[in-house]
């Protein structure tokens, strides 16, 4: 069998769906990389739409196990601008896909997201708890260095045990935060990340997110409500890191941890706020 290595290229025009109130939208960037990962799936599996089926005829989805953004410049987009992503896929076992996207405006690198995704289905209808792997075989896989260092890394986090400096409590919106396979969308849990961030440090200045990895390791149902935990948290003039864990509450599950670089950006909605504060006083 050949090794499977698919490419593609998706050009984007910005503009309000694309954006946030601090440059490229991280969540879009998220669904955008997830669907072409979906994408790319279909192709390297010979599937004219991304419909897929185990060998005993199950509905298998492609769950993401990890991901990690790098060279983070989302606040250097602004409406109108032109960017590609490049998407490239390789098969690491009968289970696991590995995706790379390369985020281009022009020569400019605007961000690098690295994917892991691994076949599963449900055990019990409806039941989000009950997801176990699925093999996909009958295509050759490959080894990369970088997908170990990953996985390792995923496991390394699952196991390790916190203390907690606070806690944020979200109800997961079904029509938000829920994808069309009745899943917690893995974009979801960033979005939490982000209103978690704000909840534990109230902003006086907005951030743009430079480096971030999140660890899956499970899902919830629908009106399940996810507790998130601040393991860590630094804060420079520059720059602000966080370590937050996700539970459910049904059960007391850990369910991911997210780890976050971000750096302090202008934004001259922020400044508008400062100087009527300033003038109040």
């Amino acid at each position: 069998m050949n090794e499977v290595n698919i490419k593609q290229v998706s050009h984007y025009l910005i503009g309000m769906p694309q954006l946030s109130a601090v440059g490229l939208s991280e969540q879009w960037l998220l669904k955008e990389c997830g669907h072409e990962h979906w994408l790319a799936l279909a192709s390297a599996l010979g599937c004219v739409k991304p419909e897929f089926k185990d060998e005993h005829g199950r509905k298998v989805y492609a769950a993401f196990v990890c991901l990690n953004i790098e060279n983070g410049k989302l606040n250097q987009v602004n409406e109108n601008d032109e960017i590609d992503i490049i998407t490239s896929l390789i098969r690491i076992s009968s289970t696991r896909s590995m995706s790379r996207h390369l985020v281009m405006k022009g020569n400019l690198v605007i961000a690098r997201v690295e994917m892991i995704s691994t076949f599963v289905y449900r055990e019990m209808a409806g039941n989000n708890q009950s997801v176990v792997r699925a093999d996909m075989k009958g295509l050759a896989v490959s080894k990369d260095l970088q997908a170990q260092v990953l996985l390792s890394e995923h496991k390394t986090q699952r196991s390790l045990s916190h203390s907690s400096l606070g806690e944020y409590r979200y109800l997961p919106c079904p029509y938000t935060d829920f994808n069309g396979a009745d899943f917690l969308y893995f974009a979801a849990f960033q979005s939490i990340a982000d209103r978690a961030e704000r909840y534990f440090t109230p902003a006086t200045k907005l951030l743009s997110t430079i480096k971030r990895s999140i660890y899956y390791y499970g899902n919830v149902n629908i009106d399940d409500v996810v507790c998130v935990q601040c393991v860590a948290r630094e804060i420079s003039d520059s720059f602000m890191t966080t370590h937050l864990r996700m539970f459910r509450s049904s059960d007391g599950q850990v369910i991911g941890d997210i780890h976050t670089e971000k750096e302090f950006v202008v934004h001259d909605g922020i400044l508008w706020r400062q100087q009527a504060l300033s003038e109040a006083v």
